[in-house]
């Protein structure tokens, strides 16, 4: 794992709590549009600084598929959260490459 120079995955860190659900700002993403604002907003946070760290959960579907497919993407920063709609973006998601693939940002 090649993260940013100093950080050690297993070092101490300031706990930091996540905002209360009522001042969370929730976002569905069904557009490329969104899609672009949405991996702007991974790169850019609203303070102004870099977003370091976002979780992921993905909802997932098998009945009666062989490969299966993923019904709905969540993506959640310190102070907004995203639902992505997989159905209506199709392979557009491969936009999503660059905040997965930048090495300084923690991802959970």
């Amino acid at each position: 794992m090649n993260k940013a120079p100093g950080f050690h995955p297993l070092e101490p860190r300031t706990e930091r709590l996540y905002r209360p659900l009522i001042e969370t700002a929730a976002e569905w993403v069904a557009t490329e549009e969104q899609l672009d604002d949405l991996v702007h907003d991974l790169s850019f946070d609203s303070t102004g600084g870099g977003c370091t760290e976002f979780a992921v959960d993905l909802e997932y579907h098998n009945h009666r598929s062989f490969s299966g497919f993923t019904c709905l993407m969540q993506i959640s920063t310190r102070t907004r959260d995203y639902l992505v709609d997989p159905f209506a973006l199709g392979k557009s998601l491969v936009r999503l490459n660059t905040a997965f693939a930048i090495a300084r940002w923690s991802r959970y």
